[in-house]
């Protein structure tokens, strides 16, 4: 008897131990960190490995060239498609739908947005904001739930110098020409996280633009350029041009770019509808991009610079551009409780994926170095000056991987800007 009671009390036991741990599977034990979700804002910095950043038997095709002198564009196909409808930024300040503002304590890298509409909201890295204590831009792409009440959005700022309420307060609105802000200034916000290197790159757009486009340059203020009649009449000519080819193909998912025959930048979504709203604004973008990247006939290169192509690259090249392995993933922001931005590095390239409740919402391709600017010499000149920088530095910005080379302003999101910085 007494060897079958110590029997029973051992099942009983094995039986406990077992229940327990199947609960502790499911809810996760005390120690368990990896369960434990991340606060807004917080980097994951493990490193990984992808083969690919496309689900099984997701396929793409890519047409093109669509050309408009020194610059190419390139459709993306794809036969699975999800067609949600998004209200983006412009369209939601201009009906009142969305309410940016300041916060109550200002911050230079964080504004509060408010969705008031019944349809997700979408923002697109480079979406320029007009007004506040500074102009910002929106740092990378995100969505916003319907009724979403009020939330953070990250930010950097785009007109160095000004801390001070405008004429609509501490409340945002849409820039005038609906273009967004150009490759190097979000590739700065985005991959560098640099404050002081993204005012680098106003500053050089800013300069650029003023001698080739004859825009005005009298405050520090990306949108004055971008929303300026020059860019207004420039963007025009080539939506133009090309601005009706995604309306042509419904399956068209996305959009690639090459300027000089060299591609920049792939940009690709998860379906037709919200690709539609996108593809003008960033076709405007690149409207400017190739117009300050035009060589200039009038006078010869400076010795050394190579002479830019004449032929747009071939689909295959554009293909191999974004089937190419991402690399080791540097970094993971968790942007909201809804929103995680993954980046890959390879050389010469970096990888995004923005994950909206877990799917793919934006996934770009970048090509991480700068182009050579070929302008006369007089040109480069007066940008060096205006710059304050050393003749050997004139193409500045290189995106760097490491993660632990990012300025220090990186992580103080709270410091103010003065005129100084």
């Amino acid at each position: 008897m007494e060897h079958g009671a110590m029997m029973q009390h051992a099942w009983r036991f094995l039986v406990i131990a077992v229940l327990l741990g199947l609960l502790g599977l499911m809810v996760g034990l005390p120690g368990q960190t990896s369960a434990e979700p991340k606060e807004p804002g917080e980097a994951d910095d493990q490193p990984e490995i992808v083969e690919t950043v496309f689900e099984e038997g997701e396929e793409h095709t890519i047409t093109g060239p669509y050309t408009h002198g020194n610059l190419a564009v390139y459709l993306v196909h794809a036969k699975q498609r999800d067609d949600r409808d998004f209200i983006t930024l412009n369209e939601g300040l201009k009906t009142g739908e969305v309410i940016v503002s300041e916060k109550d304590s200002a911050e230079v890298r964080q504004l509060m947005i408010e969705n008031r509409s019944d349809k997700p909201l979408y923002l697109q890295e480079g979406d320029r904001l007009v007004g506040g204590k500074q102009d910002r831009t929106v740092r990378s792409s995100i969505a916003i739930a319907p009724k979403s009440g009020k939330m953070p959005i990250p930010t950097f700022c785009i007109e160095r110098s000004r801390w001070s309420a405008g004429a609509r307060g501490a409340l945002f609105a849409e820039s005038s020409n609906t273009g967004l802000a150009l490759k190097d200034v979000r590739r700065a916000a985005k991959l560098s996280q640099s404050q002081s290197q993204v005012w680098q790159e106003v500053d050089r757009i800013k300069a650029e633009s003023e001698y080739s486009l004859g825009t005005a340059n009298s405050n520090t203020s990306l949108n004055e350029t971008l929303d300026s009649k020059q860019v207004k009449k420039l963007s025009k000519e080539v939506t133009e041009a090309l601005g009706g080819i995604a309306g042509e193909h419904d399956d068209a998912v996305g959009v690639a770019f090459a300027v000089n025959g060299r591609v920049e930048e792939i940009n690709v979504y998860p379906g037709n509808t919200l690709f539609d709203k996108v593809y003008p604004r960033l076709l405007e973008s690149y409207a400017v991009e190739a117009a300050l990247q035009k060589p200039d006939a009038e006078q010869e290169d400076v010795e050394g610079d190579p002479q830019p192509s004449t032929e747009p690259p071939k689909t295959e090249v554009v293909k191999a551009f974004m089937s190419a392995k991402p690399g080791e993933r540097i970094r993971r922001d968790r942007i909201n409780a809804y929103n995680d931005l993954d980046v890959y590095w390879a050389e010469g390239r970096a990888t995004c994926v923005t994950k909206y409740d877990g799917s793919a919402l934006h996934r770009q391709w970048l090509r991480s170095d700068k182009p050579t600017r070929h302008h006369r010499e007089e040109l480069r000149n007066r940008i060096q000056q205006r710059l304050n920088a050393d003749p050997e530095d004139f193409n500045i910005g290189n995106f760097d991987p490491e993660p632990q080379q990012r300025e220090n302003d990186a992580e103080n999101p709270t410091d103010r800007p003065t005129p100084d910085e």
